[in-house]
């Protein structure tokens, strides 16, 4: 499955996820993760957010690596809404933001040429107190 998400290969990560399931492998948040990945890879935000959707029908919780992923795919697509929209569920699901998630946040907003939005990213990662090298908690990494 790795394989499939490093090449962007979305069909085929889906392919080897539903063998796990035919083989009884248990499907877990991590092998969402690669499907995830798959698709930031693959550049397609609508299957990215079918995976999220599919996880939560199946009662499995995504985490950070999860979120921050989905937000990537959204920074990928120059689309800062959307982008934004993942931090704040993020939030209210009490999943810890981290460096990573507010620099891809900032990359989003330099991909969709928004310089400003990007600096008011960086001030609230610094009002919070979220510096390179640690979570949101400020303990190092």
């Amino acid at each position: 499955m790795n394989a499939c998400a490093k090449a962007g290969n979305v069909a085929e990560a889906r392919k080897v996820l539903e063998e796990m399931e035919r083989k009884g492998i248990a499907v877990d948040v991590r092998t969402y993760n690669t499907l995830m990945d798959a698709c930031a890879k693959a550049g397609n935000v609508a299957e990215a957010m079918q995976v999220l959707e599919e996880m939560e029908r199946r009662g499995i919780a995504g985490n950070v690596t999860t979120y921050s992923t989905l937000m990537d795919v959204c920074a990928n697509a120059g689309n800062v809404v959307e982008a934004r929209k993942v931090l704040e569920e993020m939030e209210r699901k009490g999943i810890a933001v981290d460096v990573v998630t507010y620099n891809t946040l900032m990359n989003a907003c330099a991909k969709a040429g928004n310089v400003a939005e990007a600096m008011q990213v960086l001030e609230e990662m610094e009002r919070r107190g979220i510096a390179e090298g640690t979570g949101g908690d400020g303990e190092e990494r």
